[in-house]
């Protein structure tokens, strides 16, 4: 049997992605293309994004090469333009952005295990936060499990971009030295997943001709990307635009290109190409490969055969191809055969589907499941057996052209079969890495599917049967989307989650925690906590039991003990035998298919010194914005602003009026009526205007205050960096709270980004901040008094910080917030 020919992971994906993923016969076309070549390009850069989609729609296409995206880290430290999910749950959107870019543009996605910690100033920074030595080994993992031919970097190895992009250029330069040496990294080649040494022939560097002035050096070699695909229809530049447009949560919509359009490359290891094509010399096509001549013989027939008006046609074709195949060394046939036995499926319209009523299913249960078989393209196949978790149904049925044969049958989930948590959220994580449950998860984007269909099939006048895998899924009808498909994924009977992930225990005082808990399956189930010694739950446990899909909210009095500092309190459910601790959180975006991050269900617990200010506050939304719902959980009356309220609302109900980050971008109201705000803030008002941006992205056309003021990149990325309060701060920092150096303890990711770099002397800097041996920024914390009230500009990245339940952003921002009274308020 073919057994080889089971589809890949990207294959299984693309069943994911898509709800009736049968290639096209210009696919098949390209398929079969592509399959002539044996040379590969692997892409390195740091982020999801950072990939040049144009040159991978290229190589992919235009050359045929199995080309691939090394992405060093899930973007988990960026920003989300289309909801609110940060950190783990924006790893997660960002890792399925890539995975349908590169469905787009014919690429494939690797991703290592570093963490985006935030914004670097430099590869120093960056590489000791990752861990230089693990950082360097999972790229030369990497290498060796792929094997390609040339190596490409994205960005420079030195200079003053991000120090994640630095890292990752100097990365690729050792880790090019090292790959092929048997002596670095020797325990990558012994164990169940060892690898081989490997030797790309050459690195090079994607020099970014539209950031230098389109200048080109004498020494760099130019690729003109701007071909035109008549198989696909369409240029490498619309291609690339449709491709990189999927990366929505960094709003990175972008307009396509046509005609020429050249890319540079410079040469930085390795032996130089003979012409002025820098990826020539490359030993490519099977006839390079030791037994290969035949294979290129077959699969150039089966090429020159192939007619698209009936590409079942050409499956004896393919047949003989996959027999060819056979000479190759092992390692190349099981990877030829396969990529051959599924397009012999594809060619004969053959469509095999598995479906389950529920996304969700729990271990020991047993799952109805329909398998369905189609030949809608060629007579005289036959199904002969059906596996699901490795229980076979052998049948010996023949299969009438685009007549279903649909089987129902049950998937007998094992007791203790591995939930599906996203492998890399398994473990506890440094600030730099994940923990992965083992290296063979140093590489793939996403785990495998968490059940697996595999259909045996006999093509007509062929000697052996195919196998065909397919992912168990639900498809249900949106209606203005169409079918949506998700992957089953195994899940605990019960989910609890805090109804609020941070919680504040102003003063020492006891706090009240809410816990959803959510029934997959009718259980009962007693909650607790795991409390740290000095800490008190009132009750100390409760039973609820929940018919499926029913939820319950349990309510807890938490008391910390005198001495309390920051602590995450793991939620405990209780079912059966068996304790759980998993919190579910529904991620469903049209472009993508709907998610569900699982993760450990943990309570953020932060006793905080605290006086809520008093009266309403409005709040201006920016996107990605959780900073209202924070304060809210703190006890500030919050009101959301909408365009109505922005635009002609009575702005003097509000004791304050706070501007969400990027707002200005997001919100045309507030592009159309600043002044509003700024006559608000002259009659005795305070408006306090978070982060915004300026860049070539995103262009600010006014002010963002009362007085001209030049918002900048300036940041100061190390969270611990010290803070000066400069002359002018007095009322800021001993205003509803007295501020002092252990507000400015605690803070994660960043201290701020965006900072103002130049401004109208109606500004006074509040504050001065630096990274180690950086110059001084004073950006970050500006007031304008204007008229009566007040306006303030900042850069700190109180978004971050009052998600994370930091004490002092919330004391800093009360007081802001409080400005305009703080002469007359009851200090601590």
């Amino acid at each position: 049997m073919l057994s080889a020919s089971t589809v890949t992971l990207l294959a299984m994906l693309s069943a994911l992605l898509d709800p009736t993923p049968q290639p096209s016969s210009s696919e098949l076309l390209r398929d079969l293309e592509r399959m002539q070549e044996t040379a590969r390009v692997l892409y390195i850069a740091a982020h999801p994004d950072d990939e040049n989609t144009q040159f991978l729609s290229y190589m992919a296409n235009e050359r045929g090469w199995r080309t691939a995206y090394l992405s060093l880290t899930r973007g988990e430290g960026g920003q989300n333009a289309v909801g609110d999910e940060l950190v783990h749950g924006l790893g997660l959107i960002r890792t399925w952005e890539l995975l349908i870019a590169r469905n787009t543009d014919g690429a494939e996605q690797w991703i290592s295990r570093q963490r985006d910690f935030g914004f670097s100033k430099s590869a120093e920074e960056t590489l000791e936060v990752w861990g230089e030595d693990e950082a360097l080994g999972d790229m030369v993992w990497v290498i060796r499990q792929f094997q390609p031919d040339v190596l490409v970097t994205r960005f420079p190895e030195q200079g003053s971009t991000h120090g994640h992009h630095l890292a990752s250029a100097q990365l690729a330069r050792r880790a090019f030295a090292l790959a092929g040496d048997p002596d670095a990294y020797p325990d990558q080649l012994i164990g169940d997943s060892a690898v081989t040494p490997w030797q790309p022939a050459r690195l090079l560097y994607n020099v970014p001709l539209r950031w230098m002035g389109g200048e080109i050096a004498p020494e760099w070699y130019t690729v003109d990307l701007g071909g035109f695909d008549p198989v696909l229809g369409v240029s490498y530049g619309e291609l690339s635009a449709a491709s990189r447009s999927l990366h929505r949560s960094q709003a990175f919509g972008a307009s396509a290109r046509r005609g020429v359009d050249l890319e540079a490359f410079e040469l930085l290891e390795g032996e130089p190409p003979a012409g002025e094509d820098p990826f020539e010399d490359i030993a490519s096509g099977w006839a390079e490969v030791a037994g290969g001549e035949p294979v290129a013989a077959a699969l150039d027939a089966l090429l020159q055969g192939f007619d698209a008006r009936r590409p079942a046609a050409s499956v004896p074709a393919a047949v003989a191809a996959y027999d060819a195949a056979a000479s190759l060394p092992p390692a190349h046939a099981a990877a030829l055969q396969q990529r051959i036995g599924a397009w012999i499926a594809n060619a004969a319209g053959v469509w095999v589907d598995a479906r389950v009523p529920s996304a969700f299913v729990v271990p020991g249960a047993a799952v109805d499941t329909t398998v369905e078989v189609i030949a809608r393209g060629q007579d005289g196949w036959s199904l002969q057996g059906v596996s699901i978790d490795g229980v076979a149904t052998d049948m010996a049925q023949p299969l009438e052209r685009n007549v279903p044969v649909v089987l129902e049958t049950t998937w007998q989930i094992a007791d203790d079969a591995e939930l599906t948590t996203p492998f890399w959220l398994r473990r506890p994580a440094s600030t730099g890495s994940y923990t992965v449950p083992d290296r063979a998860h140093v590489g793939p984007a996403v785990g495998g599917p968490a059940a697996v269909a595999r259909v045996t099939l006999q093509p007509p006048n062929a000697s052996q049967a195919i196998e065909i895998a397919v992912p168990l899924r639900t498809v249900e009808v949106d209606p203005t989307l169409g079918e949506r498909v998700t992957p089953v994924t195994i899940v605990p009977p019960v989910f609890v989650a805090p109804r609020t992930e941070v919680v504040l225990m102003p003063n020492g005082m006891p706090a009240q925690v809410t816990v959803d808990v959510e029934a997959v399956v009718d259980v009962e189930t007693r909650v607790a906590f795991a409390l740290a010694p000095g800490w008190r739950s009132t009750p100390a446990s409760a039973v609820v039991t929940l018919a499926a899909g029913e939820r319950a909210a349990l309510v807890f009095e938490v008391t910390p003990p005198a001495d309390a500092t920051p602590t995450a309190l793991p939620i405990l459910a209780t079912a059966g035998d068996r304790v759980y601790s998993l919190a579910h959180q529904a991620i469903d975006y049209p472009h993508l298919p709907p998610l569900a991050l699982i993760q450990p269900a943990l309570a953020q617990l932060s006793p905080l010194d605290w006086t809520a200010p008093q009266g309403v506050v409005g709040y201006i939304m920016g996107p990605g914005d959780a900073v209202a719902s924070s304060l809210q959980a703190a006890g500030v009356d919050v009101q959301l602003l909408d365009e109505a309220s922005i635009a002609a609302g009575d702005l003097s109900a509000y004791r304050a009026v706070i501007i969400g980050v990027r707002a200005f971008h997001t919100s045309d109201a507030l592009q159309t009526h600043a002044q509003r705000l700024w006559d608000y803030a002259a009659e005795g008002g305070t408006v306090i205007v978070q982060y915004q941006t300026n860049n070539r992205a995103q262009r600010l056309t006014q002010d963002v205050g009362p007085a001209p003021i030049t918002i900048g990149r300036g940041r100061v990325t190390v969270e611990q960096a010290p803070v000066a309060w400069l002359e002018g701060s007095e009322r800021v920092r001993q205003g509803l709270h007295t501020l002092n150096e252990q507000d400015l303890e605690g803070w994660v990711q960043e201290r701020g980004l965006y900072f103002a770099e130049s401004w109208d002397p109606a500004w006074t800097p509040l504050m001065a901040l630096a990274d180690p041996g950086a110059e001084e920024e004073r950006g970050a914390l500006l007031l304008a008094e204007h008229g009566e009230g007040a306006v303030f500009y900042v850069g700190l990245s109180l978004f971050r910080q009052l998600p994370a339940g930091v004490p002092g952003a919330y004391r800093l921002l009360a007081n802001l917030i409080a400005y305009d009274a703080a002469t007359t308020e009851a200090s601590e």
